[in-house]
Protein backbone atom coordinates (compact mmCIF):
# COMPACT_ATOMS: atom_id res chain seq x y z
CA UNK A 1 0.00 0.00 0.00
CA UNK A 2 1.40 3.47 -0.78
CA UNK A 3 1.20 4.77 2.78
CA UNK A 4 4.28 2.72 3.85
CA UNK A 5 6.03 4.80 1.16
CA UNK A 6 4.92 7.79 3.43
CA UNK A 7 7.03 6.50 6.89
CA UNK A 8 10.70 6.61 7.83
CA UNK A 9 11.63 2.96 8.51
CA UNK A 10 8.22 1.86 10.52
CA UNK A 11 4.93 0.30 9.35
CA UNK A 12 2.02 2.78 9.46
CA UNK A 13 -0.59 1.52 12.26
CA UNK A 14 -2.93 2.46 14.44
CA UNK A 15 -2.21 1.99 18.11
CA UNK A 16 -5.00 -0.30 19.72
CA UNK A 17 -3.33 0.58 22.96
CA UNK A 18 -0.26 1.98 24.62
CA UNK A 19 2.30 1.60 27.98
CA UNK A 20 0.88 -1.59 28.25
CA UNK A 21 3.00 -3.61 31.25
CA UNK A 22 4.40 -7.37 30.36
CA UNK A 23 1.57 -8.89 33.13
CA UNK A 24 -1.48 -7.29 31.52
CA UNK A 25 -0.46 -8.77 27.94
CA UNK A 26 -2.50 -11.92 28.45
CA UNK A 27 -5.77 -9.50 28.23
CA UNK A 28 -5.24 -8.83 24.80
CA UNK A 29 -4.42 -12.09 23.60
CA UNK A 30 -7.78 -12.00 22.14
CA UNK A 31 -7.19 -10.22 19.63
CA UNK A 32 -3.86 -10.86 18.46
CA UNK A 33 -4.92 -13.97 16.55
CA UNK A 34 -7.97 -12.57 15.21
CA UNK A 35 -8.50 -12.09 11.14
CA UNK A 36 -9.34 -9.04 10.70
CA UNK A 37 -10.71 -7.10 7.62
CA UNK A 38 -11.36 -3.38 8.85
CA UNK A 39 -11.32 -0.43 6.10
CA UNK A 40 -9.79 2.47 7.24
CA UNK A 41 -10.81 6.20 5.94
CA UNK A 42 -8.46 8.92 6.83
CA UNK A 43 -10.93 11.36 8.20
CA UNK A 44 -8.69 15.05 9.21
CA UNK A 45 -5.78 16.63 7.56
CA UNK A 46 -2.23 15.68 8.70
CA UNK A 47 -1.54 16.96 12.15
CA UNK A 48 1.48 16.83 14.92
CA UNK A 49 1.71 15.87 18.05
CA UNK A 50 4.53 16.23 20.54
CA UNK A 51 5.47 14.68 23.48
CA UNK A 52 9.17 14.92 25.43
CA UNK A 53 10.87 16.08 21.98
CA UNK A 54 9.29 12.92 20.35
CA UNK A 55 7.06 14.30 17.35
CA UNK A 56 4.59 12.48 15.18
CA UNK A 57 2.19 13.60 11.75
CA UNK A 58 -0.77 11.62 12.00
CA UNK A 59 -4.23 11.77 11.03
CA UNK A 60 -7.58 10.43 12.67
CA UNK A 61 -9.65 7.27 11.22
CA UNK A 62 -12.95 6.61 10.83
CA UNK A 63 -14.25 2.77 10.03
CA UNK A 64 -18.12 1.72 9.23
CA UNK A 65 -20.02 0.00 11.69
CA UNK A 66 -19.88 -1.73 14.24
CA UNK A 67 -16.99 -1.32 15.71
CA UNK A 68 -15.10 -3.93 17.15
CA UNK A 69 -14.89 -3.88 21.35
CA UNK A 70 -11.09 -3.57 21.05
CA UNK A 71 -11.19 -0.37 18.77
CA UNK A 72 -8.90 2.55 20.77
CA UNK A 73 -10.67 6.12 21.30
CA UNK A 74 -9.32 8.71 18.78
CA UNK A 75 -8.06 6.34 16.74
CA UNK A 76 -5.28 7.69 14.42
CA UNK A 77 -2.88 6.70 11.35
CA UNK A 78 1.16 8.22 12.51
CA UNK A 79 2.68 8.79 9.00
CA UNK A 80 6.41 10.06 10.29
CA UNK A 81 7.80 10.58 13.35
CA UNK A 82 11.15 12.64 14.67
CA UNK A 83 13.18 13.58 17.64
CA UNK A 84 14.20 17.01 19.34
CA UNK A 85 12.71 19.58 16.40
CA UNK A 86 8.84 19.62 15.45
CA UNK A 87 8.19 19.16 11.73
CA UNK A 88 7.99 22.51 9.58
CA UNK A 89 4.49 23.32 8.27
CA UNK A 90 6.54 23.08 4.59
CA UNK A 91 7.25 19.18 5.54
CA UNK A 92 3.83 19.02 6.43
CA UNK A 93 2.17 20.52 3.59
CA UNK A 94 4.37 17.88 1.32
CA UNK A 95 3.65 14.99 3.08
CA UNK A 96 -0.21 15.98 3.17
CA UNK A 97 0.45 16.27 -0.50
CA UNK A 98 1.17 12.53 -0.57
CA UNK A 99 -1.89 11.49 0.95
CA UNK A 100 -4.13 11.28 -1.94
CA UNK A 101 -5.28 7.43 -1.13
CA UNK A 102 -7.74 8.27 1.95
CA UNK A 103 -8.47 4.79 3.19
CA UNK A 104 -7.00 1.44 3.16
CA UNK A 105 -7.63 -2.29 4.52
CA UNK A 106 -6.09 -3.03 8.10
CA UNK A 107 -5.50 -7.12 8.39
CA UNK A 108 -3.63 -7.98 11.06
CA UNK A 109 -2.85 -6.94 14.67
CA UNK A 110 0.90 -7.03 16.02
CA UNK A 111 2.29 -6.38 19.47
CA UNK A 112 5.41 -3.91 19.36
CA UNK A 113 7.59 -3.51 21.89
CA UNK A 114 8.47 0.47 21.56
CA UNK A 115 11.36 1.19 23.68
CA UNK A 116 14.08 3.53 22.20
CA UNK A 117 14.16 4.67 18.71
CA UNK A 118 11.48 4.53 16.69
CA UNK A 119 13.40 2.84 13.82
CA UNK A 120 14.28 -0.14 17.16
CA UNK A 121 11.19 -0.99 17.92
CA UNK A 122 10.60 -4.75 17.52
CA UNK A 123 7.86 -7.03 17.07
CA UNK A 124 7.02 -9.04 19.99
Amino acid sequence: HEWYSYTNNFNPHISIQTHIEEDDLHKYSHILNKNINICVKLQTPLYQTSQNNFYALQCNVLIDDPYPDWWPENAHISFRYQYDKPFSDDEIKNIEKLLTVRESTFDHIVLMKCVGHYSDWVKV
